[in-house]
Formats: C-alpha cells, sequence, structure tokens
C-alpha cells in the first residue's frame, strides 16, 4: 500500500487532494510554477490514464503515476541529477507552452508510458538516461 492509498483509507477524499497539492508544492520549482496547475494536469493525466484502462481513475494511484513521469513525486526511485535537471526544464516548457491549454498538455503525455504498470514505472524511472526523455516532451 502507498503512502497516498494508506491516506486514503483513513480519511475523506476532500483530504486526498489537499495532501497531492502538499506533495506539488513541496516539489516545484517557486515563481516557475503553479502548485493547482500542476495538479489539474496531473488529473488530466490520470483520467487519461483511467480511460485507456477501462476503468474508473483512482486519483491516489494515478494522479502520483503522472506526477512521477514529470519528477513531481518526490517517492520515486532517485534519479541522476541530469536526468533530473532535464525533467524539470522540460516540464516547465511543457506547461509553458499549453498554457490555459492543459487538457492539450495532459493529451501529450506519451500512451505507452501513462498504460506501464507503476512498478514497470519506477523500474524505468531508476535507469533513465537523458536519452529515455525525448517522448515525455512533445
Amino acid at each position: 500500500m502507498t503512502i497516498v492509498e494508506d491516506y486514503v483509507k483513513r480519511d475523506p477524499p476532500d483530504n486526498l487532494r489537499k495532501l497531492l497539492l502538499l506533495i506539488v508544492e513541496y516539489s516545484l520549482v517557486p515563481y516557475q510554477e503553479n502548485a493547482h496547475e500542476i495538479l489539474e494536469f496531473a488529473e488530466l493525466g490520470a483520467e487519461r490514464r483511467s480511460k485507456l484502462s477501462g476503468r474508473e481513475v483512482d486519483l491516489a494511484v494515478d494522479v502520483p503515476h503522472v506526477l512521477k513521469l514529470y519528477c513531481w513525486w518526490p517517492f520515486k526511485p532517485k534519479l541522476n541529477s541530469r536526468v533530473r535537471e532535464a525533467l524539470i526544464r522540460g516540464r516547465i516548457e511543457l506547461l509553458s507552452k499549453y498554457r490555459g491549454r492543459l487538457a492539450s498538455a495532459a493529451g501529450s503525455i506519451p500512451r505507452q508510458l501513462l498504460e506501464i504498470d507503476p512498478a514497470e514505472l519506477d523500474s524505468r524511472l531508476g535507469k533513465f538516461s537523458i536519452h529515455d526523455l525525448g517522448g515525455l516532451f512533445p
């Protein structure tokens, strides 16, 4: 059971968004990123992920999956510093490019990364190199 899943079982679902927002605020670049915008992007990506799987969205699983892809989730495998820096630069540019069109930004997340099993995603992220980042940023 993940930290978020455990929290959801103990507290009402409205508190889940508060928890996710706190996590995003911890991980964002101050003055360059907006936590509410990031969470909305992640929720839209989570909805897309659940539709691809043919099931209801599970915010405790699907939102962290999207956040992990863009280095907004501090509980994932450690990335090498070059990959981490490239992800941060890329995510800032991505949301800037799609400012006001977050559904389009979420639609740009590669399907294969949304469909991958969370454990496999963690494994792949731990082995990421600069060359693996191309598909994340259209």
